[in-house]
């Protein structure tokens, strides 16, 4: 071997560019390959390793161009700006409906002990309530957790502060008592927890834990401000964040109809219209008994709690 990597250096590197610990240690190892499969450490060998990863996937040859890029960098290479990313296909995100998201997290499972239970039950309604990612709610710590949650370090490296909602906010409270780490069972373990559940629930899809991060993306940029939804989900680029929005005449017509402009002007028949129209799609209709007597110029409202059957 006639060159030596700066190992040491590239890290610190990293650091300073506030890079995820995930990331560089994924780099330090690429970097490691690289250099064990380049006789030197130039344009035409690191083409070669490349090329040779693009059998495998352009995702995985991507990942070897940007470590490749980012040495550079470091060592202040200029030929590396020949090195070019490849176009990857996205992978389709599959996401959960409503009714699968609250029949996975109050299903009941027994073959597991009454210990675990809350704990796995916990685990699914926080990924499900905060669209956080599976490996941020197991590093959470008690102390993390107040009238928020804060993630102390993402996939994106720097941390962020995630609002509780408050159908799990006074569960999440209460499960916390008395504990340090929240989550201290293994990756395997709640990866077989999710499979058995999907099983037992007869879902068909290709769902992952992940799914629950994408259903509640999904659900969440339609309806929202996206840089509020960026926010959330720890997002460094908006267009992550754009990726998830499914535009529809439907959508942008309640944008158009949200517009200020648009509402001082409007007709107030049309007005009534739109306000009891968005009261019928926002009431949770299984809980709550609403009818609506609309006329030209009236609508009168009424909501009650449904009474038990």
């Amino acid at each position: 071997m006639i060159y030596l990597m700066d190992y040491f250096g590239f890290e610190l590197y990293l650091q300073g560019r506030d890079q995820a610990a995930r990331t560089i240690e994924s780099q330090l190892r690429l970097l490691k390959i690289i250099e064990q499969e380049c006789p030197e450490f130039t344009l035409e060998n690191c083409q070669k390793v490349i090329v040779n990863k693009l059998k495998l996937s352009r995702a995985c040859a991507n990942k070897y161009v940007q470590t490749i890029k980012n040495y550079c960098a470091y060592k202040g290479i200029e030929w590396s700006k020949n090195l070019h990313r490849y176009t990857e296909q996205p992978k389709p995100r599959v996401t959960f409906t409503d009714d699968e998201i609250y029949r996975f997290i109050n299903l009941k499972m027994d073959f597991q002990r009454d210990t675990n239970q809350s704990r796995f039950d916990m685990f699914w309604k926080i990924l499900a309530y905060t669209g956080m990612r599976p490996g941020e709610v197991v590093e959470l710590r008690a102390e993390d957790i107040s009238d928020s949650i804060f993630i102390r370090r993402s996939k994106t490296g720097s941390g962020r502060i995630v609002p509780i909602p408050e159908p799990l906010k006074d569960e999440l409270l209460s499960f916390i008592q008395n504990k340090d780490l929240l989550f201290d069972f293994t990756s395997g373990g709640w990866l077989l927890d999710f499979k058995r559940r999907i099983k037992a629930l007869g879902i068909k899809k290709k769902v992952t834990p992940y799914s629950f991060r994408h259903s509640f993306a999904t659900r969440n940029v339609q309806t929202s401000p996206l840089f509020d939804v960026m926010s959330i989900l720890g997002h460094k680029k908006a267009q992550t964040t754009q990726m998830y929005y499914h535009g529809n005449l439907e959508t942008m017509e309640k944008v158009v109809r949200k517009d200020s402009l648009s509402r001082e002007n409007l007709p107030p028949a049309e007005l009534l219209k739109q306000i009891a129209s968005e009261i019928e799609k926002s009431v949770n209709t299984d809980k709550l008994d609403i009818s609506i007597t609309k006329s030209s110029n009236e609508f009168s409202l009424h909501i009650a709690l449904k009474k038990n059957r």
